[in-house]
């Protein structure tokens, strides 16, 4: 299940499509779901793949959810909404994931705890005002019951398993300081920072949480 896939070609589970798994994707452009539904076409009717136009909210993402997945327990999420992706996944009650991939503003290394303020509305304007820091997401997915296990060497994905299934497979400590890579947004083709605002000093949470 992967919120936020842009055309389709270039997200975090494409390539398990082509290894015959099943899954559910959401975005908000319409102009990508209607690119998906075209060239997608012969994996969605073979009920590989399912494809939902909506804008996520904390509101609105159980029931998307549950309308196309009948299961609790999935394999992988993967939320890179640009903003929002915390609260989203904080607001998810319908499912269980094993491993879930997050995306993390890597503007705020460890141990800085930053979360933007939930914003129903909100829509990334290419700058640092979007997301949250790693130590952030250590903190509160551990939590849920999550282990930090690493991120992409670009510095925008962290992977967390369920502490159950960690066992001897991964690095300890799973701490934020041990796994943080810096933003590295180079190496994806896109520039290598984000433009400061004013607005992420606004809306941002950096109190440690309780």
């Amino acid at each position: 299940m992967e919120f936020g896939i842009g055309n389709g070609l270039e997200n975090n589970t494409l390539a398990l499509l082509f290894d015959d798994w099943q899954g559910l994707w959401i975005d908000a452009s319409s102009g990508s779901i209607a690119n998906i539904r075209t060239h997608f076409a012969e994996i969605i009717q073979q009920g590989k793949l399912a494809v939902i136009e909506s804008f996520i909210t904390k509101a609105n993402i159980n029931d998307l959810i549950s309308a196309n997945v009948k299961h609790s327990e999935i394999d992988l999420l993967s939320i890179d909404i640009d903003g929002n992706d915390y609260h989203v996944l904080n607001a998810i009650s319908c499912i269980k994931p094993r491993v879930i991939v997050i995306e993390y503003n890597a503007k705020f290394a460890p141990p800085v705890l930053y979360c933007m303020d939930y914003a129903e509305t909100h829509i990334w304007k290419g700058d640092d005002c979007f997301g949250v820091s790693l130590k952030f997401l250590e903190i509160n997915l551990d939590r849920m019951g999550y282990c930090l296990v690493g991120c992409n060497l670009s510095g925008a994905n962290a992977f967390f398993v369920r502490k159950e299934l960690v066992v001897d497979k991964f690095l300890e400590p799973f701490t934020a300081e041990n796994h943080f890579e810096p933003a590295r947004y180079y190496l994806s083709g896109y520039a290598s920072g984000h433009r400061p605002t004013y607005q992420t000093l606004a809306k941002s949470l950096t109190m440690r949480p309780t």
